[in-house]
């Protein structure tokens, strides 16, 4: 996880735009970030090899229930 402020001098934007420019087109592709309380994650998967159930319950639902455990 990365904080917003740090963002500018990571590489992690340029990253995501890299590996998205690498695997176009692709509709199996998935890049989102998430992003809350200055915090943001970015998430990059394959969707036919990934479980979406898993992946919501796994990582974005405790990413988002970070907030209410500050």
């Amino acid at each position: 996880m990365i904080n917003l402020d740090d963002m500018e001098k990571s590489n992690f934007p340029t990253l995501m735009t890299e590996l998205s420019e690498k695997f176009k087109p692709s509709s199996d592709i998935i890049s989102k970030p998430l992003q809350i309380e200055g915090n943001i994650v970015f998430l990059f998967y394959l969707k036919s090899v990934v479980d979406s159930a898993v992946l919501h319950s796994l990582v974005i639902k405790p990413f988002f229930e970070m907030k209410s455990n500050k």
